[in-house]
């Protein structure tokens, strides 16, 4: 198994532990430091290191208890981008129940869902 493979399945088991986890709301505090670890993030995947900006992105998750849309959506485009597609859908329909009119997240899904040829 490739790394990639693997980084993916551990990260896909880290996210459904989490969606168990968020039933808890985060506090004030928790959603400020998942602000910053997800412009973390951001920073690392600029430089072209999308492994520590998807590590950061999750404990971002972690922290917000899965209430951090931004970092959902942006993990999401890091999994299309790496070809998991599965945890990729899986991202992006928590931001949908969370926004249900977010644009940019329906069109990367829809473009996961249906390719074009």
């Amino acid at each position: 198994m490739t790394p990639t493979i693997i980084i993916g399945a551990i990260l896909l088991g880290a996210f459904l532990y989490l969606s168990l986890w968020a039933r808890r709301g985060p506090s004030e505090g928790d959603l400020a430091r998942a602000d910053a670890l997800v412009d973390d993030a951001m920073a690392d995947k600029a430089r072209g290191d999308s492994r520590d900006a998807l590590v950061k992105l999750v404990a971002a998750l972690r922290v917000s208890r899965l209430q951090d849309s931004r970092a959902l959506f942006e993990a999401a485009v890091i999994y299309h981008e790496n070809g998991e597609d599965k945890s990729a859908v899986l991202a992006l329909k928590r931001v949908l129940q969370k926004h249900p009119d977010d644009a940019s997240a329906r069109e990367l899904l829809e473009k996961i869902v249906r390719p074009t040829a």
